[in-house]
């Protein structure tokens, strides 16, 4: 399946059927009975439909609920967010109509500051979660140089970008038709994250996991260790073979590692390899 940046276009990963009753959560393998549920929030340009193959690799045990961002796949008429307070504040309201009970979030690459967004804006809306696990980001805030401003560049160094770190099937790139369809949200999801400094000294009480591939060229595990500031309620550190897309590799051990840390629910000061 196509769990990259085109899942949004591209059937292979399996549809993503519309739920009615809340535009923003998918339950994209029913586990009503599960102990937990994980709200899983995708990268920039990235969809649902992302997170096909980790829920159904945590099912029954866990259910993910997959969060659609507005501007892609079934939500394409929409005008996608360019403010990563907006998307909080979209997710939040979602989660608080589905009444989750105990739940985790993972958020990648750009969902991973969204992740925390959503964990500091909910305390006092939501229950806390169990955790915030960010995977392949650097902590908020982090000072990238202009050049580095995705969000900033023409359409082919987009394209470029994106090819390099691995996040997109480049054959469908390639489509000159598709383009306009793909990098209205790219370009917003980009912004919304390149922009986004939460207030000085913000925190979250519950423990934060920062996941990190080891050939990420957009984050090495130093810059990962930064989300240790970012918690009141303890801080762990595991990196994983492979790049910026680590977690779509199945030897990777991403998908046993995150049951681990689901199972455990605050981890002491670690690094993981």
């Amino acid at each position: 399946m196509d769990v990259r940046l085109l899942s949004s276009l591209s059937t292979s990963g399996g549809t993503v059927p519309t739920n009615r009753r809340n535009a923003w959560i998918r339950r994209l393998v029913p586990a009503p009975e599960a102990a937990i549920r994980l709200v899983c929030l995708p990268h920039a340009g990235g969809s649902a439909g992302a997170f096909f193959g980790l829920a159904t690799d945590l099912a029954p045990d866990v259910e993910v609920l997959a969060v659609q961002y507005p501007g892609r796949q079934d939500r394409i008429a929409e005008p996608p967010l360019e403010r990563l307070g907006d998307l909080a504040e979209g997710v939040i309201t979602a989660l608080l109509a589905e009444r989750p009970g105990r739940y985790a979030i993972l958020g990648h690459s750009m969902g991973a500051a969204l992740a925390f967004e959503v964990a500091r804006r909910s305390a006092g809306r939501l229950p806390e979660p169990e955790i915030v696990v960010a995977s392949a980001c650097p902590p908020p805030g982090t000072v990238r140089r202009p050049g580095q401003l995705v969000h900033r560049l023409d359409d082919a160094a987009v394209v470029a970008e994106l090819t390099r770190i691995g996040g997109s099937d480049g054959a469908l790139l390639s489509e000159p038709d598709l383009l306009p369809l793909i990098l209205p949200s790219v370009r917003a999801d980009f912004h919304a994250v390149e922009t986004y400094q939460p207030p000085a000294g913000s925190t979250v009480a519950c423990p934060i996991a920062a996941f990190t591939g080891d050939r990420d060229v957009r984050v090495d595990a130093a810059q990962a260790a930064g989300w240790d500031t970012y918690t009141t309620g303890g801080f762990a550190l595991h990196t994983f073979p492979g790049g910026h897309f680590y977690l779509q590799d199945p030897a990777s051990g991403f998908t046993e590692r995150l049951r681990a840390v689901l199972s455990v629910g605050r981890p002491s000061t670690t690094v993981g390899s």
